[in-house]
Formats: C-alpha cells, sequence, structure tokens
C-alpha cells in the first residue's frame, strides 16, 4: 500500500504536534470537535494541530509495539473494535457536519494516539452533492488506498457514485487488522474470494465486528451502514 503521508509527527516533553502539507480545516474539525484528541490547539492556518498525549505512533509503529509486548502484531478483537469505534465517529462527523467523505482507507494513513484513539489523517476529502453523491475527478490505482468495486468498475472520468462507497473500503480496513496481510485484498482484486466467507470461519463471526463488516459489504451501495452496537 502507498506508504506517501501528507503530514509529520514530532514531540517534546509529551507535547506532541501533527503538522500537515496543506490547509486541513475540515480534518483538523474532525479531530478537534469530536473530542478524538482533547485540548488540541490548531494555527490560524489550520497546518497543525499541538496537544498532549502519552503516545503517538503511526499505524505500523502500533503494531511493532505490539509485536514487542505480546509476541505478534495482530490485532485483539477489543483493538479491532475501538478502531473502528474511533474511526467512525470521525467519518460520521466528517459527513455529517462537513459534507464530506473519505474516498478510502489507507493503513498508512492511521496514527494512533495512546494506544486507543485511531485517526486517520487524509486532506483528500470529497464533497458530497445533494444526490448523496461524490465525483471521482482522477483516475485512482488499488495501491493508493482499499478500493471499492464501484472504484475498481471506474472506466472513465470524471464518474459519480454514491459516497457510501468509503464504507466498503473501511471494511477492507478492517480485514487487514483481522489478517495482518494484503493476501486478501490482491485476492479480492482479482475476484478470487468471496470477502464474508472467508471470515464465516473464524472467530470473528461470533462478534459485532462481524455484524459491522456485513453492513458495509452490502452489494447495494445505498444499504451500507457502519452501525456501532
Amino acid at each position: 500500500m502507498n506508504e506517501d503521508k501528507e503530514f509529520t509527527i514530532s514531540e517534546k516533553n509529551k507535547i506532541f504536534k501533527i503538522s500537515f502539507k496543506y490547509s486541513s480545516y475540515k480534518l483538523i474539525n474532525s479531530l478537534l470537535n469530536t473530542y478524538l484528541i482533547i485540548g488540541g490547539n490548531t494555527d490560524n492556518l489550520y497546518k497543525s494541530i499541538i496537544f498532549k498525549a502519552k503516545t503517538v505512533m503511526t499505524f505500523n509503529q502500533y503494531k511493532e509495539n505490539k509485536k514487542k509486548k505480546y509476541g505478534k502484531n495482530t490485532m485483539s478483537i477489543s483493538d479491532i473494535i475501538q478502531m473502528i469505534s474511533t474511526l467512525a465517529i470521525q467519518l460520521d462527523y466528517l459527513i455529517k457536519n462537513e459534507n464530506v467523505v473519505l474516498l478510502g482507507y489507507n493503513p498508512n494513513k492511521i496514527i494512533v494516539i495512546n494506544e486507543n484513539i485511531f485517526l486517520y489523517l487524509d486532506n483528500e476529502l470529497i464533497s458530497i452533492d445533494k444526490n448523496k453523491e461524490i465525483l471521482i475527478t482522477y483516475p485512482i490505482l488499488p495501491n493508493e488506498f482499499f478500493l471499492s468495486p464501484e472504484l475498481i468498475k471506474i472506466n472513465e472520468i470524471p464518474h459519480l457514485t454514491h459516497y457510501k462507497t468509503c464504507y466498503f473500503s473501511f471494511a477492507l480496513l478492517i480485514f487487514y487488522c483481522i489478517f495482518d496481510d494484503y493476501s486478501f485484498y490482491y485476492d479480492y482484486l482479482k475476484n478470487e474470494i468471496n470477502l464474508i466467507e472467508k471470515i464465516k470461519n473464524h472467530p470473528i463471526r461470533y462478534t459485532k465486528i462481524y455484524f459491522i463488516l456485513s453492513n458495509c459489504l452490502i452489494e447495494d451501495i445505498k444499504k451500507r451502514n457502519i452501525i456501532l452496537l
């Protein structure tokens, strides 16, 4: 998956600063107005956030830390549920309050605060029109983020699709956390697997995560939802 990031993280005496390449008004609002980052401050240009925390890690650093502590970097069911919860709060805010949405999720753009607050830092936010659709104006490669079926099938630009296309990508991120590799994604891109069938005999089958995945992967894009129980 593409490792390009549009932010940097610095720290001094447990005061962290996230700096963005570009003004990130709506993205920063999704972090501060939801209180996912508590007590944070931004500059007048909305190009940085400063806040106190015990730890701030990239998603890869978070998994490496898991491996050091427990001998494996696979996330537990409770870890995944916590990730779903905080990322869903952020996404819900962007949709309902800023009228924008993410196109999809790339694990390399996730940071983890205090090992339990997962945030997605991507300034590529797409406006939602009155018909609940978003306009795709440039080609998208499969390694930019987890692609939904709708985005894979685009054969001409510009292209309109329903904003809930991102929910499918959200589900693929969860799959990545469950299996801790991209092999399922490559098989999915080649149309060689049924995603729900892949986890029917997995322990995840008996958790709320399975229910969330089932709702995000509905074929009818308009019926997809992230329902937290």
